[in-house]
């Protein structure tokens, strides 16, 4: 019986040993679930340095050089500094100093016999202190320059009143009637000669850029 016993114990050893090792685990396992895992923490990181600046959100910025109808003309760019910080929350998006960029999208001249001159600017992107740059759609800015018609008929009724003058002195009222057609016609020709007033931004002018769609900005 003894001997019987002795001869079962290597048996049991060796059951013990496999039964207690359990499957292998290769180093090119654990170094692929690491790098999977580190892969998911820095996705979340990334994801949380973006802020989101809502439509509707107005980006103020101060012109950096003057553009005028007289002298701009459609797809001329332009550049404008931001002058305030623009938050989400408690974090700045969008820091002072910060430029945006645009064109002049429209330019007209006054004219002579009738129309008044109008500028329109379009807003394409945002550049970051850190030279990261963005597009926007944003709504534009325009100005248009006011009418003269008053001034027009001052200058007309002017030089009527004029040749009235001249005329009465000159023949009578005879040539009073002469006189002031006369001068209303001098007073005409240089109101059709001459351009009504131009438009435009002056430097340093204060554009306020309202997102029409949302911007997406990293802060990393």
């Amino acid at each position: 019986m003894r001997k019987s016993h002795l001869m079962i114990l290597p048996g049991l050893a060796l059951l013990l040993t496999v039964g207690c090792s359990g499957p292998s685990v290769t180093n090119s396992d654990t170094t692929g679930a690491t790098d999977q895992a580190l892969n998911i923490v820095k996705k979340d990181i990334d994801a949380k340095k973006d802020e989101t600046l809502a439509a509707g959100t107005v980006i103020r910025a101060s012109l950096q050089h003057s553009l005028t109808t007289d002298s701009n003309a459609p797809g001329d760019p332009f550049t404008a500094k931001v002058v305030d910080d623009v938050k989400v929350n408690s974090a700045v998006v969008i820091p002072l100093g910060s430029t945006v960029k645009g064109v002049v999208a429209e330019s007209r001249r006054s004219g002579r016999v009738k129309g008044r001159a109008y500028m329109s600017l379009r807003f394409t992107e945002v550049t970051l202190p850190n030279g990261r740059s963005y597009p926007i759609q944003a709504s534009g800015s325009s100005r248009t320059a006011p009418g003269t018609k008053k001034k027009d008929a001052m200058i007309i009724g002017g030089g009527a009143g004029i040749g009235t003058a001249i005329g009465a002195i000159a023949g009578g009222g005879k040539g009073a009637a002469i006189g002031a057609a006369t001068g209303g016609a001098a007073g005409t020709g240089a109101v059709l000669a001459t351009r009504g007033k131009e438009t435009g931004f002056a430097s340093g002018s204060t554009l306020n850029v309202k997102l029409t769609q949302p911007l997406k900005v990293n802060l990393s």
